[in-house]
């Protein structure tokens, strides 16, 4: 039976707030809305307060499998969803109130478009926030590429948790997480509909809020591993798919700022790759390429980099060679 909206949660050891995040949403105006959630194969007691709670609640299904990552059980809630849009949400982010009427008034008014977008609050473990959100955008329909150019030149920031997608697109155009990736595959999934959607609608309400726990996958820069240098590569070749779509500019721009935000965090971090170090000197013509401008900061980074001498830079910090 087919609702307005499906809520994808995948859950991996949640046991300590899957109950508040169940409760939180069954509390907002839930009507024609159904959850799914997805246990990846959790080891404490995730699975039975997903039990208890289909039990309790008529609007809330799930799956229970070996675990496989966020990636697979999202692309599960997706083939399961029954909803007209899906919303994918982790199990220990928030919405804010009144957002699940929001997004309900939103669909029934943009019936149709691929993606209907919306701002975000991020909140650090030591309580720093930031908003993301894009006030001159607010009330647009973006037609075609102008969604995709946005966000290759980082002018709009979105959080895969802060996006209603049209599932019919999704399906139809075989949109799925890549499974295997542990940083990144939410960003390049975004990329990769942001590339074919032909309408998007972007409202700038705070409905989602993103808690940047300590010891997750992305915090701190000390954790530069060899997981981001694969979300580096998947961008690179991203741009390559993107060439034919996006103009010139606005891909060197895309190269150019990820190379930068990835150079950045490896000189800060711990880690040293020999790999790295070389991909970092075969790529950096990126950063003098003619381009699209992004935001004042990021370009200041560019800019940056661009007069460093970054092989020199590498070879002091992170020569693997025996000193």
């Amino acid at each position: 039976m087919s609702c307005l909206i499906s809520i994808i949660i995948p859950c991996f050891n949640s046991g300590r707030f899957l109950q508040k995040t169940i409760d939180m949403i069954e509390n907002e105006d839930i009507g024609d809305c159904e959850i799914v959630l997805i246990d990846d194969g959790s080891d404490d007691d995730t699975l039975s307060i997903i039990e208890e709670n289909s039990r309790r609640y008529g609007n809330i299904r799930y799956i229970s499998r070996e675990n496989r990552g966020v990636a697979a059980s999202r692309n599960e809630g997706l083939l399961a969803a029954q909803g007209h849009y899906v919303y994918f949400l982790d199990s220990d982010d928030e919405i804010t109130k009144g957002t699940l009427l929001h997004y309900k008034n939103r669909i029934n008014k943009f019936f149709g478009f691929d993606l209907i977008a919306f701002g975000y609050k991020m909140i650090r473990n030591n309580g720093n926030e930031h908003l993301y959100v894009n006030h001159k955008l607010n009330g647009l329909v973006l037609k075609n590429q102008e969604f995709a150019d946005l966000i290759f030149r980082s002018l709009l920031f979105m959080h895969i948790c802060s996006v209603l997608f049209h599932r019919d697109f999704l399906i139809r155009n075989k949109f799925f997480f890549k499974e295997g990736i542990r940083i990144g595959e939410d960003f390049d999934f975004l990329q990769d509909v942001s590339l074919c959607s032909k309408r998007v609608y972007y409202d700038e309400r705070i409905c989602f809020i993103y808690k940047l726990r300590r010891g997750s996958a992305t915090d701190g820069h000390h954790r530069y591993n060899s997981d981001f240098y694969k979300a580096l590569l998947l961008c690179f070749r991203k741009a390559d798919s993107a060439k034919g779509i996006l103009e010139e500019q606005t891909i060197n721009c895309f190269l150019a700022t990820r190379y930068s935000a990835h150079l950045r965090l490896y000189l800060q971090s711990r880690y040293k790759s020999k790999e790295l170090n070389g991909f970092f000197l075969q790529n950096r013509s990126c950063l003098y390429k003619k381009m699209h401008r992004s935001r004042p900061i990021i370009m200041l980074v560019i800019y940056f980099f661009r007069v460093l001498p970054i092989g020199f830079i590498l070879k002091t910090l992170k020569s693997t060679s025996p000193q």
